[in-house]
């Protein structure tokens, strides 16, 4: 392979590594959740989660965010790392920090999901997000 070859091989490998997304569902998924009637998503979203209360530890990644009526979830791919419905919502409170909004559990297993919403709207998302887990709670 030329030196030449190689180089663009390698672009375009970084390349192709650049566009790697998190917002993939399974079809069945993404089918129930389009049921539920989406009302945001945000792909891609850079999360800090914090686990703990007395002692916090804290990582940051990049997954996708949905939405519903019904239903919170926060994921990567199919991979889903977050999923609040009616059998946990009672556990889940929404909080806004200024620019930030965090999804948040309380009690001994206490994590939360913080972002900045690439829209600049953290009112809104706290407000839809609140009314998702109301809706899920009953």
């Amino acid at each position: 392979m030329t030196l030449r070859a190689a180089a663009v091989t390698f672009l375009a490998l970084l390349l192709a590594g650049c566009s790697t997304t998190t917002s993939k569902l399974p079809d069945a998924m993404r089918n129930r959740l389009e049921s539920e009637g989406i009302v945001r998503r945000d792909d891609d979203e850079t999360f800090r989660v914090t686990t703990g209360t007395a002692r916090r530890h804290w990582e940051e990644g990049r997954a996708s965010l949905v939405v519903t009526h019904h239903t919170v979830l926060v994921h990567k791919n199919e991979r889903v790392l977050l999923e609040i419905t009616a059998a946990n919502a009672a556990r889940w409170r929404v909080r806004r920090d200024h620019d930030r909004v965090s999804i948040a559990s309380e009690g001994a297993g206490a994590r939360s999901w913080s972002f900045h919403p690439k829209d600049g709207d953290a009112e809104g998302w706290a407000r839809d997000l609140r009314a998702a887990m109301q809706a899920a709670a009953g």
